[in-house]
């Protein structure tokens, strides 16, 4: 009877240690996993903060029209390209623009929050380049 009890004590010990450290690998996947997805979140962020930043200078300088030549000039790690096949009016336009370069994240801290968007930012024009309307890319 004793042996039993040290055989039952034993194999609960071993029970016990075995789902501690299946408990504790499964934690440390998880919060990998969970770390991963906050850089990524924070990458959007910045993105989103230098976009605000862009469309205020837009609003700011410019009075809403799009002049892609004094934008380029101010910040040389914008690309902007026409959408050809966008489903839009006859003369307007339709462009996707994105940043070339990493952003510096402690220049945009105050944007941090939880609303997280895309990396690429939609501008549609008029003809003459007045903008109708901006949208970022839903992940």
């Amino acid at each position: 009877m004793q042996i039993t009890k040290e055989v039952s004590k034993r194999w609960l010990f071993y029970l016990l240690s075995t789902f501690f450290l299946v408990y504790l690998l499964w934690s440390l996947l998880y919060i990998d996993q969970l770390s991963k997805q906050l850089t990524t979140e924070k990458t959007r962020v910045v993105s989103m903060a230098r976009h605000l930043e862009l469309w205020k200078e837009i609003t700011g300088n410019n009075s809403g029209y799009l002049n892609q030549a004094v934008l380029l000039q101010e910040n040389q790690d914008i690309q902007i390209t026409l959408v050809e096949n966008a489903d839009i009016e006859d003369g307007q336009r339709f462009y996707a623009m994105y940043y070339s370069e990493a952003a510096k994240e402690q220049d945009f801290r105050q944007y941090f929050s939880e609303l997280v968007l895309g990396n690429y930012f939609y501008i549609l024009t008029d003809a003459d380049g007045k903008i109708r309307e901006f949208f970022w890319d839903k992940p």
